[in-house]
């Protein structure tokens, strides 16, 4: 199991289309520049699904190679959506077997994304395979992921740990935290938390937030204040990198005074901020705050209310119940 997060909105009604455009070259996508916000700008206006994906594809994987989580989370949204929403894109997928045929190691690995997104699991080994073989660390991290799972390659734990391996010694900061996870649960290899803290030290150095995340919540299983200090400081900079996983955290430490002066305020924004990025229990804690008022925070029944809906909608099934109350 990878850890929480993985590696691996809007107004998306423009980017889905009946049916298959005629769309001429799609790949390479044909971004403005090679600045990942860029193409996922043109992603968004793009009224042709399969030149949507093609796009938001593209700026996905520039932005995950350069370790900009918040702008690669906005990109998978995109493209899982358009992605869904279109399970057959017939002149896309033509061109990326036959770039991916041709070595070109991010075609196999968009083809290997699309190819699950849209569920054809029996197809997604050999282009993530062929990135692998490849040397394409993201790709082994995805194959990786496959094998552990049982999904779109035969579960096989030892060989996913093989992989992450591979690519964490290669430098891929997102498999060092996989890794990481998994010598912190004993999953798959000897449980070891020594060496669960030093991949995630590394994947921190290497600008992994979720790394940076996951390496303030074991520090905060530490007795002494300063592993408390740095944990508050690590929180802080994967919220402030991209990753929400390491607003909520922060923002439970604000409302909790756990580590730090309680602040309800700073906790609420923190909240909302993980809520606005696709965090449905950010939602929750966001409108429950709301709800409630107290320690600074005036209580906003209406807001929380809207708040509530977007969390049920988003998935946390706790909010559900407080989305249809009177």
């Amino acid at each position: 199991m990878t850890a929480a997060g993985g590696v691996l909105a809007g107004a998306l009604a423009l980017l889905v289309i009946a049916g298959s455009a005629q769309a001429g070259k799609l790949w390479p996508a044909p971004c403005p520049t090679k600045a990942a916000k860029a193409c996922l700008a043109r992603a968004k206006r793009a009224k042709n699904p399969e030149l949507a994906v093609a796009l938001a594809a593209t700026a996905y994987v520039r932005a995950l190679k350069r370790y900009e989580t918040a702008l690669a989370a906005r990109a998978r949204e995109v493209f899982q959506k358009v992605s869904k929403a279109h399970r057959k894109l017939p002149a896309l997928e033509g061109q990326l077997r036959g770039a991916c045929k041709r070595a070109d190691t991010n075609a196999c690995l968009v083809l290997g994304f699309f190819l699950l997104q849209t569920k054809r699991y029996a197809e997604v080994a050999p282009p993530l395979r062929r990135a692998c073989a490849a040397k394409d660390s993201y790709a082994c991290l995805a194959l990786a992921t496959e094998h552990e799972k049982g999904r779109g390659a035969a579960k096989d734990q030892g060989k996913a740990i093989a992989m992450l391996q591979k690519a964490c010694t290669s430098g891929n900061m997102y498999a060092c935290t996989n890794l990481a996870y998994d010598y912190g649960a004993g999953h798959g290899v000897p449980k070891n938390r020594t060496k669960a803290i030093a991949l995630l030290r590394k994947a921190c150095r290497g600008k992994d937030m979720l790394g940076c995340n996951n390496l303030a919540m074991e520090l905060l299983q530490m007795p002494k204040a300063r592993d408390t200090k740095r944990a508050i400081a690590l929180l802080r900079r994967a919220c402030d990198g991209g990753e929400m996983n390491g607003c909520l955290n922060l923002a439970g430490r604000y409302h909790d005074a756990a580590g730090v002066p309680r602040n309800w305020p700073k906790a609420l924004a923190l909240f909302r901020r993980a809520c606005d990025n696709g965090k449905a229990v950010g939602c929750f804690y966001q409108a429950l705050m709301l709800s409630r008022g107290g320690h600074g925070v005036k209580k906003r029944a209406a807001r929380a209310k809207k708040r509530f809906r977007r969390a049920c909608q988003g998935g946390y099934a706790k909010a559900c119940a407080r989305a249809r109350s009177r």
